[in-house]
């Protein structure tokens, strides 16, 4: 945001950004005031400064005046009593603009139109200048595996091993050591990850040309490998602050569960649940440093990771579970692994709106929730009718949740995906339950325990008179499934007409808008 402020001394306005620019301008000035051959390039920053300084500076003609003016005053002995008079009259001018700052929005001069950044201001910037440093660094990590895989066939396997070593070493020396200058840590940020990214290159080394020929597993050296790594990781991103090294600490305890799933012969539907549950474990390590001295480097870093984790888990969970396995006993495992994993989404979701006040995980949650228990019935070869009244009975349930959520919070906004989704589940269970008369007027039973929950919710009568009119058609369906004489039904239909005219009548006498949904249907019947 660009805050506009107004100088007291001469009214005018002002984006306080400027006021940081002025500050990094005489930084970058008294700092390279002793460097040789640089006066070309400071030229222009020193008109700049020159300029904002004037700007931001100056004050007005008057003052220099009435200060000139008291010494003059004060050479004969009479006149140091009138002095004080021109000073207030000079003080004045200055209250003006407060004045000013009071009067409506229209009034106000328009915001200084945005001066155009310099291109080689913008291109040091410290956003470019990190980009191309690790995209360097990285390039330079995808040279160092071709010139490994190609270059150096002939040499022996301890040897390039100690290459590798001697690499990663100098580059993690090189890091530290621009790291301790302030004006260069950007550069050793980068070089420090160049070697982080060696370092797994010496372990890969180690087990094709020193380990691998003795008998060692890949998958063992992975999962020896990964945790030492993680550790170096860890101690370059508490040493530096880096949100970089939280990244790749991230990536190496990823690499470290993997690993051992990899090695404990896990099948692939296992990997689901053990993913979740560790993104759930980095949500839960996000609010516990979210108060301590960590939080600026790791938060950030964890919570995004976290969320993109369970994204990628409960798609591939939802993915996984269609694999047809036949039997729990098949390589990918079982199906329940995969709604197992799309349950710890649901309450990674759940937690997240609970700890961030995040709506948008709630509508997730409500979303996801329908649908795991629609897996877990399928799977479970619960029928077509039954499916149908759980999922109707849990969307009666998210009316009273989102009913206790909107008393709770004091507004509807909140109860939103709890509504929604109950009356899109509701709508779904109806149309698949249409081909069936014995199914159909039960899920309408329900619809209309929906309805009638919406008008005690809302307090809107409009809703009473869905559910008076649909009730007629579970009604006739229960009297076309049990009694098949139509002289029967006609009779029961009847009776059904008499109770809604007494109970418009008796609910008419309260308010006319109670009574006219069951007058309405009566006059139907």
């Amino acid at each position: 945001t660009r805050a506009i402020k107004r100088c007291r001394s001469c009214g005018e306005a002002y984006v306080a950004q400027e006021l940081l620019e002025l500050h990094q301008l005489q930084f970058l000035l008294e700092e390279t005031a002793g460097w040789e051959g640089t006066d070309a390039q400071r030229e222009p920053y020193a008109a700049r400064l020159e300029k904002l300084s004037d700007r931001l500076m100056r004050r007005k003609p008057a003052e220099p005046e009435a200060v000139v003016a008291k010494p003059v005053a004060a050479e004969p002995p009479a006149p140091p009593a009138p002095e004080p008079a021109p000073a207030k009259a000079v003080a004045v001018p200055a209250a003006e603009p407060k004045a000013k700052a009071v009067e409506p929005a229209a009034a106000r001069p328009p915001a200084p139109p945005k001066e155009k950044v310099p291109f080689d201001q913008w291109l040091l910037s410290e956003r470019n200048i990190k980009i191309a440093l690790y995209s360097g660094a990285a390039l330079l990590v995808v040279a160092g595996l071709i010139f490994i895989g190609v270059s150096w066939g002939r040499m022996p396997g301890p040897a390039k091993f100690a290459i590798t070593v001697m690499v990663t070493g100098l580059t993690y020396l090189g890091g530290y050591l621009l790291f301790r200058r302030p004006t260069l840590r950007i550069g050793g940020v980068a070089l420090l990850g160049v070697a982080s990214g060696f370092l797994v290159v010496n372990f890969g080394i180690l087990q094709l040309y020193v380990l691998g020929p003795m008998g060692l597993r890949d998958d063992v050296m992975w999962l020896i490998a990964s945790p030492l790594c993680l550790v170096l990781y860890l101690l370059t991103a508490y040493w530096t602050r880096g949100d970089l090294f939280t990244y790749i600490s991230l990536a190496a305890v990823i690499s470290t569960v993997t690993a051992a799933l990899y090695v404990l012969d896990a099948p692939l539907l296992a990997y689901l649940p053990a993913f979740a549950l560790l993104a759930y474990g980095v949500l839960w390590l996000a609010r516990a440093v979210r108060d301590t001295r960590l939080a600026d480097f790791t938060r950030l870093p964890l919570l995004i990771t976290a969320q993109a984790g369970m994204a990628a888990v409960v798609l591939a969970s939802i993915a996984g579970w269609t694999i047809e396995t036949g039997c729990t006993r098949c390589p990918q495992g079982s199906p329940w692994l995969a709604i197992a994993a799309l349950g710890v989404g649901v309450l990674f979701c759940l937690t997240t709106d609970l700890l961030l006040k995040w709506l948008a995980a709630r509508w997730v949650a409500a979303v996801f929730l329908p649908v795991a228990v629609a897996l877990a019935l399928l799977e479970m070869g619960a029928g077509d009718t039954a499916s149908g009244l759980v999922l109707m009975a849990l969307s009666l349930v998210y009316m009273g949740v989102g009913y206790a959520l909107e008393r709770r919070e004091g507004q509807r906004k909140g109860a939103w995906p709890f509504y929604i989704t109950a009356y899109a589940v509701a709508l779904l269970v109806t149309v698949m339950a249409v081909t069936e008369a014995e199914s159909l007027y039960k899920v309408l039973l329900g619809d209309v325990l929906l309805l009638a929950l919406s008008a005690a919710i809302s307090r809107d009568y409009r809703w009473i008179y869905g559910a008076a009119w649909l009730f007629m058609l579970p009604v006739y369906l229960i009297l076309y499934v049990y009694v098949p004489e139509l002289v029967y039904q006609g009779l029961f239909i009847g009776l059904l007409g008499l109770n809604y005219a007494l109970a418009g009548y008796a609910l008419g006498r309260r308010s006319l808008f109670l009574g006219g949904p069951f007058l309405s249907a009566a006059v139907l019947l």
